[in-house]
């Protein structure tokens, strides 16, 4: 019976590794916040880690340990938890051989959370095997095994109280190193949507004329924002872009108490993480709090496409501007709009009208959001001094950042849009329009479902299933959430759920051909994208 015991608790260490690798990189993926980790359970595919045959059958099994005083029941018992475990131990196994293991990113944060997790459920799981009956061994193994998620969770915020004494220490330094660069023009970035796009071109613009410095990739949060200031930001630079993430009311208020921005520019709002900010009413509250923020003689810069940003533009008293692809009336005509937009399969054209001047613009970027990005970057620049025929040269050379509208060639000839960065309603919704003005034999939708939407989920998915419909021949989601809203919607699309990055890979390969364009939107795993780059 002993050796039997050693070989099913072999394979539970197994599991257990799996689980904990598991827990620890679903943490690191939401930043090891609780409430990023309370709106994932809001998906129904997360709902099935709890409600599914195995967990079912361990909760069965728990309840019935208090009946381990009858011998019969003792004796099955054994049995089925040694089976179950078995079960799961070689289910892991296949796992491993697959390469299917969640697993973090092995930071020294995710590093000290293994450990500290792994370490003690290792010995008290030796000790349970070498100290007690075999019926309380898969006793203890299985409440350990049922209790992973509640240590990993315990680990982690026990760990948020030198990581908060750290942060900041950490924020004060930045502060002050701040407060010691007075010279500096530093200029904020914030809104649903459209961040990191705002952040590259009007970096790229200015580059022209300044010495100009951003904050990287989507390091948008306060303690992401002082680590870059301490170890990034000199007086070599005229000009700090800083990109300004939140998940909730405040964060942007905190990032601006350590740059101290005197231009603020709002992309655009719209549901995107509503589930964790509660309400529309406070994401507006949360983005405008870097306008809030700005000195009575800062500049504040604003989307005038969006009604939300309109809204609060009407509302500012210090000195503003917005920016639009349209004039409207007379009277509340944008300070700087674009018209005649041209697309072509690698190129657009648009003429730009500010201060009653006129340029044609040339760019490679792709797409009608694009135009409105370079329209609020030309106003910032414009307004540092320089002048619309430099930025016309500058915004030539513009790139789309990585994974975000860039156009690449594909296997067989056919013609990828990798935007598989981020995504929100409104850019899943802008890339469709991009998708749909290209001339393609045959348009194919890569997609995983958006998150964090709150109640506004659903009807999100049937807007964007509409559009689905209209533009794509094929739709390939790679997760089962919200799929009933988009195959219902897109009745004219041919839509599949394929979970396995290996068999979406297949499927693409076979049925991929010369003249056709793939669009991959929202996080689409690695191996897929490398697979389809030609």
């Amino acid at each position: 019976m002993k050796i039997i015991l050693l070989i099913i608790f072999i394979l539970w260490l197994l599991k257990i590794s799996k689980d904990i690798l598991f827990w620890t990189y679903l943490w690191q993926l939401k930043e090891y916040r609780l409430d990023r980790m309370r709106a994932h359970f809001e998906l129904p595919s997360a709902k099935s880690i709890f409600f599914n045959k195995f967990y079912a059958g361990k909760i069965i099994l728990l309840l019935g340990s208090g009946l381990l005083f009858i011998d019969v029941w003792k004796f099955f018992f054994q049995i089925i938890a040694g089976a179950l475990y078995a079960l799961l131990g070689l289910k892991s196994i296949y796992e491993i051989y697959r390469k299917k293991i969640r697993e973090p990113v092995f930071t020294k944060k995710a590093i000290l959370t293994l450990g500290l997790t792994l370490i003690p459920v290792v010995f008290i799981s030796f000790f349970a095997y070498y100290k007690t009956s075999s019926a309380s061994f898969l006793f203890n193994i299985l409440l350990l095994d049922m209790l992973i998620p509640v240590i990993v969770a315990g680990i982690i915020g026990v760990m948020k109280f030198p990581s908060e004494f750290f942060k900041n220490r950490t924020i004060i330094k930045a502060k002050a190193k701040r407060e010691s660069m007075k010279d500096i023009l530093v200029i904020g970035v914030t809104g649903s949507y459209g961040k990191t796009s705002m952040k590259e071109y009007l970096a790229h613009i200015l580059e022209g004329k300044l010495r100009v410095i951003k904050t990287k990739e989507n390091q948008n949060t306060e303690i992401g924002v002082a680590k870059f200031v301490l170890g990034e930001v000199t007086m070599d630079y005229d000009v700090f872009i800083v990109e300004m993430g939140a998940y909730k009311e405040g964060e942007v208020k905190n990032i601006c108490d350590i740059v101290k921005p005197q231009i603020g520019i709002l992309t655009g709002i719209n549901e995107q993480h509503i589930s964790l900010f509660g309400s529309i009413e406070n994401i507006i509250k949360a983005k405008y709090e870097l306008i809030e923020s700005l000195p009575q003689n800062g500049l504040a810069i604003f989307n005038g496409e969006n009604d939300y940003t309109r809204a609060l533009y009407e509302k500012t008293d210090i000195p503003k501007r917005r920016y639009a692809l349209r004039s409207f009336s007379v009277n509340a005509s944008p300070d700087i709009s674009c018209e005649k937009i041209d697309f072509k399969s690698d190129e657009m054209k648009f003429y730009v009208k500010l201060q009653g001047k006129k340029e044609l613009f040339e760019t490679k970027l792709l797409g009608r959001h694009n135009a409105l990005n370079i329209l609020g970057a030309t106003l910032v620049a414009s307004d540092l001094g320089m002048s619309l025929e430099e930025i016309k040269e500058r915004v030539k050379t513009l790139k789309a950042p990585p994974h975000t509208m860039d156009l690449k060639p594909g296997i067989n000839g056919s013609s990828i849009i990798d935007d598989s960065y981020s995504a929100n309603p409104r850019g899943v919704m802008a890339a469709l329009d991009v998708l749909e003005s290209l001339k393609s034999n045959k348009k194919i939708l890569v997609m995983h479902p958006l998150i964090e939407l709150g109640p506004a989920a659903r009807n999100i998915h049937r807007r964007i299933a509409v559009k689905i419909n209209k533009v794509c021949d094929v739709c390939i989601l790679t997760s089962s959430d919200f799929s009933r809203e988009i195959k219902k919607n897109a009745p004219n699309t041919d839509v599949f759920i394929i979970k396995d990055p290996k068999i979406t890979i297949a499927k693409l390969k076979k049925n991929i051909k010369a003249g056709d364009t793939v669009l991959l939107e929202n996080r689409i795993a690695e191996e897929i994208k490398n697979a389809l780059f030609a």
